[in-house]
């Protein structure tokens, strides 16, 4: 039977390497919009948590302009902690079923993780987004929707909500909380700074049960966009 930690190490790659753009990144709670239609982006981060374990992701995504509502896009990852590690690829498509330009952002994220290791499916997801503008410098994300792990054959609910603040242009505070039927209640605490007018995101998060079970952890993330 897999260890508790290494049930963690599992979910805490399902919860991070779902699609993302605005609210995404190593944020946990996703927005309901995709990239911008014939754009690419690659985001990377490392999360480093209490107990010597922590995670390091890649994610590629793409959203055509054949395709404005659709996003494609796939993720690489490897998680560690104490005599356990498990790395994951798999994919993660995002389609917007309601655009935030009518008022309120409408989208279901999938995804899919295979484990390299063990070569079985190890996690998959279904989340729906929704996102609510509360003015030029103001949105809300919430989520809603379904995890699970083969690790402990675990079936979860799943619920998150976040406020995403505009301090300056380029400079945006994301606070976030979520929780799932088993485990303590997660929340993070994130600055993200745009520069290279759009071309490129800096991340910097501190956040506290993050995979329901580890105390804290800090992740540095950067996202490119061409």
């Amino acid at each position: 039977m897999r260890s508790v930690t290494g049930s963690a190490i599992l979910l805490l790659a399902l919860l991070v390497a779902g699609p993302a753009l605005a609210a995404g990144g190593a944020h946990v709670v996703d927005d309901a919009a995709v990239e911008t239609p014939g754009t690419c982006h690659l985001e990377n981060w490392v999360t480093l948590s209490s107990g010597d374990s922590g995670l390091v992701n890649s994610a590629p995504a793409c959203t055509r302009k054949a395709w404005p509502n659709l996003e494609l896009g796939g993720f690489v990852t490897h998680g560690w902690t104490k005599g356990a590690d498990d790395s994951l690829i798999g994919l993660s498509p995002k389609l917007v079923l309601r655009s935030e330009d009518r008022g309120i952002g409408i989208g279901i994220a999938t995804s899919v993780g295979y484990g390299i290791d063990r070569a079985r499916f190890e996690t998959a997801s279904v989340i729906v987004p929704v996102t609510i503008p509360a003015g030029e410098k103001l949105r809300f994300n919430l989520n809603a929707g379904w995890l699970w792990t083969r690790a402990n054959h675990r079936h979860d609910g799943f619920m998150g909500a976040q406020a995403e603040i505009a301090l300056r242009k380029n400079l945006n505070l994301m606070v976030e909380t979520f929780t799932r039927d088993e485990g303590k209640v997660g929340g993070q605490t994130g600055l993200r700074w745009t520069v290279a007018g759009g071309a490129i995101d800096l991340d910097l998060i501190g956040g506290r049960f993050v995979d329901g079970a580890t105390r804290s952890a800090i992740t540095f993330g950067v996202t490119i966009r061409r």
